[in-house]
């Protein structure tokens, strides 16, 4: 039977049937988490791009050479998360949340759900290219990529026998905002090893010059490559 002996949050004391989603249609879908049974996080599903969070994430650094969007986290990570059974309520008579409840009892046990975001910058490199002539190297290249992306992750428990070893529902979503390609030209050298530190000098430089003068945007291929090896 549910109990109906608290009258926090406005409840009227009887028992009322609430229309609240187990499971979202897809993944364009996030879970607003409002209720709990056992380890599973019931709530209302909404698209993704409806979220605050994910707003908040899609419009920071929109253009990648703005000032601060060469940082390593533009957006560090920012999250809201729910546990049953915690937070603030409303108590009878009083229009505002004023009192948080278990605020000191441990989480372990409880239906846990979180939607968390950030803006990162990506910086990564082909290998150096070397070519030989008469034992030397007589030239050597390479490529340097920046990339700002933001991600989402959304993550609910789902496992309303046992609340003791959770099980978790996740959406992830990235949006790549922006990336690009610069060549090195890392001349010639007399050994390998010459060669592999003169590379990582001009890298670092590449890096610490920011997008500009010599970078061009990425093309379709690397983007879909970094894009799948740097999730949240």
């Amino acid at each position: 039977m549910p109990d109906t002996s608290s009258l926090q949050n406005r409840a009227s004391g009887r028992s009322v049937r609430m229309a609240v989603c187990g499971k979202c249609v897809s993944n364009q879908y996030t879970m607003h988490p409002s209720h709990t049974s056992g380890g599973k996080v019931f709530g209302v599903c909404k698209p993704l791009s409806d979220h605050t969070l994910f707003h908040e994430m899609a419009t920071k650094c929109s253009d990648v050479t703005a000032a601060g969007c060469s940082l390593a986290y533009p957006m560090p990570l920012q999250c809201q998360e729910f546990v049953g059974g915690k937070g603030e309520v409303e108590w009878p008579g009083y229009h505002g949340y004023n009192v948080d409840v278990n605020a000191d009892s441990p989480v372990e046990g409880r239906a846990i759900a979180f939607t968390c975001v950030q803006v990162a910058t990506v910086q990564f490199a082909t290998t150096i290219s070397d070519v030989f002539t008469h034992g030397v190297i007589a030239a050597s290249s390479g490529k340097v990529y920046q990339m700002v992306r933001g991600d989402l992750a959304e993550c609910h428990s789902e496992s309303e026998a046992d609340a003791t070893n959770l099980q978790m529902a996740c959406v992830n979503k990235g949006i790549v905002k922006g990336c690009y390609m610069k060549d090195i030209d890392n001349g010639a050298h007399d050994s390998k090893a010459e060669s592999a530190a003169a590379y990582e000098t001009k890298k670092a430089e590449a890096f610490a010059q920011g997008i500009g003068d010599g970078w061009a945007k990425c093309d379709t291929l690397t983007e879909k490559n970094a894009t799948s090896v740097s999730r949240l």
